[in-house]
């Protein structure tokens, strides 16, 4: 099915393309054979199209992309995307592609494949995880049969959409992918989608300059989602219909072609321009800026469509324009300057989506030069740290905190703020003085299964910890019994004291693979008082998040006065008491799917039953809502203030 819409999509937008310029295979051919005037005719004209579609077909919102499919897949998701309003939203983004709009097309592949999974699923009456899985497959299955890269395509799925790496998502996932690839390639081919020579790779002295590519394109990442929010601010504060803000950044898209035609269309042949060295550095730092002002303008102005392909175009730009200054001033590594371009790519991928396994993976598969995997390797790490450094969200997360409330944030948050180390101390240590010897040390390991013994010099000062792992390695040295001592085999460990707040232990937790910590007295780090296990802060935490959680859903008993429910809170939430909105009469809670609806939550329902008030909660997704139901729901005070009873 993922194939099918990827083939669907590249054969209607032929179509669309031929239509329009009489040109049905390459976009950039197309944008040159045009002249002043059609050159920006044709991309106004889709953006006119484009809107009038919308309002034609009346989709009932535009499409989130991806930031829509992992909101429905995720724990609290429904596991439903609307398939009809789906190919509406997708066949407008497909014409505004078509016609010039710097938008790409795996946009559309993606969410047309997801829909549909999900309506057979559905269809099949598949339980809840199994649809969550299969609408990441039909993801995968898309986005591998776009961009030939069946790999790469799962690990998107998996690292961005699932964001879950376990074995039951993993093969679903990568099956389907594969399956997509094959029945792409009796479609297209199996050519790589962009080849490369395959130059010797680069030296390990050239890496450093990579990682330096990495943090300086991530800027290029980060400047594309910033110009695409500045674009959004700008035409909103605009008061025009939907069509003619389309048709205005139409316009603006045919000036730039009109000046550089590879801005034209979604980048792909631009891209391949530039991996093969066709355009010089004045060409290429004019289509890093005019790519980046297109592609914020198609979007600002209320186009839909991917940003992954422009990503590529720009980064494959920046990493081209830092090749030619390397060369310059160090001449002497002697690296092609593809895989500066390819590095780029990776690095503006990573900076924009905060998954370098799938940044690296995918354009890899799209070059499928083995020698670009170490620079890949490099640029994307950079990349990623730069990224995240700056800006919180990747630009899918970011995409849905907009949509609705961080619900799980603000317990985590609260959470962690309650809980210090004090909280989960235990008494009672294993330790041994440091003059023990290793028989001494083994004997307390099997006698008290423990996973560290803490070694203390003169019984009293701690000196570190000896893990279960390293005396393992030595236990079968029956030579070594006497010979070595616990000073031998102590390795220094992060101490925490009863103080330390949850978030600081967790932290030092992920310094060292420990299953414990030392807890060390307030005043004298070398006092040994007790031990604060990682097992014991997981479920601490997950206590603490479902206490948050079990009491708002008894929304603190039915008692309270409606006044004060608005001043309830956590963290940025809100809870009121409401009547059924009355386009929720009738529908279960899974059909009217409120956290999509409206970025709400509903915690209860309070029902009256004779004189008494009966609260239900959680509510059965199949429950169906009547007029006498009272709401107690959960969400940002603006959300619920826009939900009409």
């Amino acid at each position: 099915m993922g194939a099918l819409a990827a083939v669907s999509v590249r054969v209607v937008s032929s179509a669309i393309q031929w239509l329009a310029t009489h040109e049905a295979s390459a976009p950039l051919r197309a944008a040159r054979s045009l002249g002043f005037p059609m050159v920006v005719a044709v991309p106004a004209a889709g953006g006119l199209l484009y809107g009038l579609l919308l309002r034609l077909l009346r989709p009932g919102g535009g499409s989130e992309g991806t930031s829509e499919i992992m909101e429905a897949v995720s724990w609290r998701g429904s596991a439903q995307l609307d398939l009809e309003r789906t190919w509406k939203v997708s066949l407008a983004s497909v014409l505004l592609n078509a016609l010039g709009g710097s938008v790409g097309r795996e946009g559309p592949i993606v969410q047309l494949s997801a829909s549909a999974a999900g309506r057979l699923a559905k269809g099949l009456r598949a339980p809840l995880e199994r649809r969550r899985i299969l609408i990441g497959c039909g993801a995968a299955a898309g986005m591998a049969a776009a961009y030939n890269a069946p790999i790469g395509a799962a690990m998107f799925v998996m690292e961005i959409v699932h964001g879950n790496f376990a074995l039951e998502i993993f093969g679903p996932v990568v099956m389907a992918s594969v399956v997509g690839t094959m029945i792409s390639w009796g479609a297209f081919g199996s050519d790589p989608l962009y080849p490369v020579p395959l130059e010797p790779a680069p030296s390990l002295l050239s890496l450093p300059l990579f990682a330096v590519l990495g943090a300086v394109v991530a800027w290029v990442g980060l400047a594309l989602r910033t110009g695409i929010e500045t674009s959004e601010r700008i035409f909103r504060a605009v008061r025009l219909p939907l069509e003619a803000k389309t048709t205005l950044g139409g316009i603006i898209v045919g000036l730039l072609a009109w000046w550089i035609p590879e801005v034209w269309g979604n980048g792909y042949d631009a891209v391949r321009e530039v991996l093969s060295g066709a355009l010089g550095p004045v060409v290429i730092l004019s289509l890093l800026v005019s790519k980046l002002v297109a592609t914020s303008t198609t979007i600002g102005s209320g186009g839909s469509g991917g940003v992954f392909t422009p990503a590529l175009l720009l980064g494959a730009c920046g990493g081209s324009l830092f090749g030619v200054l390397a060369q310059e001033t160090l001449p002497g590594l002697h690296v092609s300057p593809v895989f500066f371009a390819l590095g780029g790519m990776s690095a503006a991928l990573a900076a924009t989506t905060f998954a370098p396994i799938t940044a690296l993976i995918i354009v890899f598969e799209m070059c499928q030069n083995y020698g670009a995997v170490m620079p890949l390797a490099v640029v994307t790490v950079t990349a990623t740290w730069v990224a995240r450094s700056l800006r919180r969200d990747s630009i899918y997360s970011d995409a849905l905190r907009r949509r609705g409330v961080d619900f799980d944030l603000a317990f985590e948050q609260m959470a962690i703020a309650a809980l210090r180390a004090e909280d989960l101390i235990r008494l009672g240590p294993v330790t041994v003085r440091s003059d023990a010897t290793l028989g001494a040390v083994l004997d307390l390991f099997a006698e008290s299964r423990t996973t560290a013994v803490y070694v203390l010099r003169d019984g009293e000062s701690l000196v570190g910890a000896i893990d279960l792992r390293d005396a393992f390695q030595v236990a079968g040295q029956a030579t070594l019994r006497d010979s070595l001592v616990a000073l031998d085999l102590v390795r220094d460990v992060p101490r925490v004291n009863p103080r330390t707040p949850l978030d600081e232990v967790m932290r030092r937790f992920s310094q060292l693979e420990l299953a414990q910590l030392p807890v060390v007295a307030l005043h004298d780090p070398d006092h040994l008082v007790g031990t604060v296990s990682r097992k014991d802060v997981v479920s601490a935490l997950d206590r603490e998040v479902l206490r948050g959680r079990m009491v708002l859903a008894r929304y603190l008993g039915a008692d309270v006065p409606s006044e004060e429910a608005g001043a309830r809170r956590a963290g940025d939430l809100t809870i009121r008491e409401r009547p059924v909105p009355e386009e929720w009469l009738g529908k279960t809670l899974e059909q009217a799917d409120p956290f999509r609806a409206h970025g709400s939550f509903v915690l209860a329902v309070r029902t009256e039953e004779g004189d008494a008030i009966r609260e239900i909660s959680p509510v059965p997704a199949d429950r169906l809502f009547v007029a006498e139901d009272r709401l107690v729901l959960l969400g940002s005070r603006a959300a619920l203030d826009a939900l009409a009873p």
